[in-house]
């Protein structure tokens, strides 16, 4: 059995070789690579051919199943008790899964080890926005080592690139399945599994993977959508009793994502939405929401006439509810 299971969910072809390659070049080659094909053609299965290495299992979807129910099955078909979560457009470094497993041998009580990483535009690393990216999750200030409980780590600081440069215990997720309704936010609500019971994690200070900013990234497009799914994984998270030490940061973090609804419906012209997101993000101490709620009462055709339409409320929604940048 292999040691360590690479999750690929792949929903297109336009940078999965080199996701792919990056995976089965690693330092350590005792792993597996599961490929979950939810793309609409047969493009990725070609390219899983043209490599032809016996690593890769490939599983094709019979219908497209979107990002949390294919990884939900990516992680049921893993054969190995370490798992790392690849996207389709991202690349490791070499060492990466060498260095993660090594850190987490070094700590049994660690369900999680996890790195940094590079931000990559136009297929070079940029310096000066990974520097940025690390201080904005708080990773350029973060110990080396153990960390446990890292509940605050994951959720609150969000430090933890789950996607991107991680590896972690397939039985710390304790059979638990990934809720279609979470969509794209499926490694948030995956951090969310493995820290709420208390466990540990351990970070590893270096760059061990590069992750590629393209217009057609999953989540970079700031729909309403992708503020739902980011909602419903606030409110699972929120509910949680076991988190009571956090219960006013995760229930600032819903009222986010509920403005993050509000303002993007708002946008769309789907007023009602609009209307019950910000009373609710209203209600949990977000009074900002309180400008919303007249505007969605506003018909559309004279709200598109207020001048602070754009400057407040777009501009609003690109500063608090955009997409994660990870």
């Amino acid at each position: 059995m292999a040691e360590v299971s690479v999750l690929i969910a792949a929903y297109k072809p336009t940078y999965f070789s080199e996701a792919l390659r990056s995976a089965l070049g690693q330092t350590l080659v005792d792993l597996e690579v599961i490929v979950i094909d939810d793309s609409s053609g047969d493009e990725i299965s070609r390219i899983v051919d043209e490599i032809g290495d016996r690593r890769v299992r490939y599983l094709r979807n019979a219908q497209q199943l979107g990002p949390a129910a294919s990884h939900d099955r990516a992680i049921d078909e893993a054969a190995a008790p370490i798992l790392g979560v690849l996207n389709d457009d991202d690349i490791w470094e070499p060492t990466l899964v060498e260095r993660l497993l090594a850190a987490l041998e070094e700590e049994p009580s660690a369900v999680m080890a996890f790195g940094d990483h590079w931000v990559l535009r136009e297929g070079q690393k940029d310096a000066a926005a990974s520097d940025d990216l690390s201080r904005k999750w708080k990773r350029d200030v973060l110990e080396s080592g153990l960390h446990r409980p890292f509940h605050r780590i994951a959720l609150v600081d969000k430090s933890v690139p789950l996607a991107i440069a991680a590896l972690f215990r397939k039985s710390a997720l304790s059979g638990s399945q990934i809720p279609t309704s979470v969509g794209g936010a499926y490694d948030y609500f995956l951090s969310y599994l493995l820290c709420r019971d208390g466990a540990g994690a351990t970070y590893l200070p270096e760059r061990l993977a590069s992750w590629r900013v393209h217009s057609s990234n999953l989540t970079s497009v700031p729909s309403v959508a992708r503020a739902e799914e980011a909602l419903s994984v606030a409110r699972l998270i929120a509910s949680d009793r076991r988190l009571v030490g956090l219960l006013g940061e995760l229930k600032a973090l819903e009222s986010e994502a509920l403005w993050g609804v509000a303002t993007r419906s708002l946008r769309t012209g789907r007023r009602m939405r609009a209307l019950r997101a910000a009373i609710s993000s209203f209600r949990l101490g977000n009074r900002e929401a309180a400008f919303l709620v007249p505007a969605a009462l506003v018909p559309r055709a004279i709200l598109a006439k207020i001048v602070w339409r754009e400057k407040v409320i777009a501009g609003s929604a690109e500063r608090v509810c955009r997409d994660r940048d990870e």
